[in-house]
This record gives structure tokens, C-alpha cells and sequence, in this order.
């Protein structure tokens, strides 16, 4: 778990409700369980999810670094029918600065090999809420020929 872990009954527990990147002191979560009543929670493996089955290697590149979790992702989609389309990207939370920075340099790597209009977004959201700050991480790309330069460099 990250900073916002706490223990309870010897228990790893967080406060976040879900939302990753909470940096809180033991007071600050005593504060919060008498202000706010929060619920202690504990982190455990979802064993399975509905995921797009070309960008599957991407999402599971993600998970397999340490305090990263992915949110939604989607490996793009062209509908004939509606001539729209949705593009390929991937949404995640990440604790872990190491990680974060590889993903930073996948990123990077693929932009090496980027042709004509192609690109590569690295993007950060971050939102203030009452209880704390949350940040998500996102990866989205102009096109799927993008996701398979980043499937043969993660090969």
C-alpha cells in the first residue's frame, strides 16, 4: 500500500474510499475517523475484469508494477456505421514514484517511433476533495497502430 495506509485490528487499511495518493499522518486519520466516520478498508486482488482484448498486455504491464492500479481503459474502437471513432488509452492510479517513471519512459520510447500524425498523451488529473488530494495517471493514444508500437517495445 502507499503513504495513506494505516493498520487496523493488524489489518493494512486505507482511508481513501478508493482514491489513491492520500499522504496522511496517524492523527490526521484518527481525525478522519471521528469527523468523518470513515470506514477502514483493505486492499485485496480483483481476480478478474472485462478488458479489451488488445490493449490487455498494457493494462497487465501496468498492474505488474508496484502501486500502480488501472482505473478504464479501452483499446479504440472505428464504427463504419457512425463513421466515429473512440481512441486506444488506458486510466490508472500510481503510489509508487519508480513506477511512474517507467511508465514515463514507455512513453517516451514509443514517441521515438511515432509516424506522420501519430501521437502519445501522458496525462495527469488531479483533484481536491474534502478528504484529500487525488491524482490519475492516463495514457491515450491518436490511433491503434500507436498501442502496437508499445506492444512491440514492451516484447
Amino acid at each position: 500500500m502507499g503513504d495513506y495506509a494505516g493498520d487496523y485490528g493488524g489489518q493494512d487499511t486505507n482511508f481513501s474510499c478508493g482514491y489513491p495518493n492520500m499522504s496522511l499522518t496517524p492523527e490526521e486519520e484518527a481525525d478522519i475517523r471521528k469527523t468523518l466516520g470513515r470506514h477502514a478498508t483493505k486492499k485485496i486482488l480483483i481476480k478478474e475484469a472485462n478488458v479489451d482484448i488488445d490493449i490487455i498486455f498494457l493494462v497487465d504491464w501496468l498492474n505488474a508494477r508496484p502501486g500502480i492500479i488501472t482505473q478504464w481503459s479501452c483499446q479504440g474502437d472505428y464504427d463504419l456505421n457512425q463513421h466515429e471513432r473512440s481512441l486506444p488509452y488506458v486510466r490508472f492510479f500510481c503510489d509508487d514514484r519508480k513506477s511512474l517513471i517507467e511508465v514515463q519512459q514507455l512513453v517516451q520510447m514509443t514517441s521515438l517511433h511515432l509516424l506522420d500524425d501519430e501521437y502519445i498523451d501522458f496525462t495527469t488529473e488531479i483533484r481536491y476533495t474534502s478528504f484529500g488530494i487525488i491524482t490519475e495517471y492516463g495514457i491515450g493514444m491518436s490511433e491503434c497502430s500507436v498501442l502496437s508500437k508499445i506492444k512491440d517495445i514492451l516484447r
